[in-house]
């Protein structure tokens, strides 16, 4: 429950704080937080992305980004299976969901026009 009330803080936060506090983070709870932050930081412009792509580049990436997506989850499951069981198990999904998420942004950026 607790985790869940510093969740919810961090997300009425300014993102400038929440970097600090992200930059002076403790315990295992808050990195855990504050790389599922990023990862919805990272997936809200990848959204964004493709919200602003042209109907017929949707079309076209449509099938090719619903297997993107299916690729890059398996990939962090993996990824974070090794610490399966373990309090940094969902650091280490976040961050990989995180990384591979910008990766995709920066690809539709680059082949949208």
């Amino acid at each position: 429950m607790k985790a869940r009330v510093a969740a919810a803080a961090l997300l009425l936060l300014p993102a400038a704080a929440q970097a600090d506090d992200c930059d002076r983070a403790t315990n295992q709870n808050q990195l855990n937080t504050c790389a599922e932050d990023r990862y919805k930081q990272a997936d809200s412009e990848l959204n964004d992305v493709w919200t602003a792509l042209p109907g017929a580049l949707k079309s076209k990436y449509r099938r090719q980004q619903r297997g993107w997506i299916a690729a890059r989850d398996a990939k962090c499951r993996s990824a974070a299976a090794e610490a399966e069981g373990g309090s940094m198990q969902p650091l280490l999904y976040f961050d990989c969901l995180a990384d591979q998420t910008r990766e995709r942004t920066r690809w539709l950026k680059a082949h949208s026009g």
